[in-house]
């Protein structure tokens, strides 16, 4: 059990890093993702691989769902 704990916060760790490095925001709009924009803080941001917003919407059963028209 301790080794897992150690895995866990080891995943979160290198993840807090990636994000405070910019790194992980990187790979999101490269790859295409989703995240919250300022514009739209109360949704999820859907973005394409070029890292322009595409989508605004939320998950719903899992999937993501489009709510607001852009």
């Amino acid at each position: 059990m301790e080794d897992e704990d150690n895995l866990i916060d080891s995943v979160f760790s290198q993840l807090d890093k990636d994000r405070e490095s910019g790194k992980l925001t990187k790979n999101l709009t490269i790859d295409g993702g989703y995240g919250i924009s300022s514009k739209y803080p109360d949704y999820i941001s859907k973005y394409s691989s070029a890292g322009k917003l595409i989508a605004v919407g939320k998950f719903i059963d899992g999937k993501f769902q489009p709510l607001i028209d852009l």
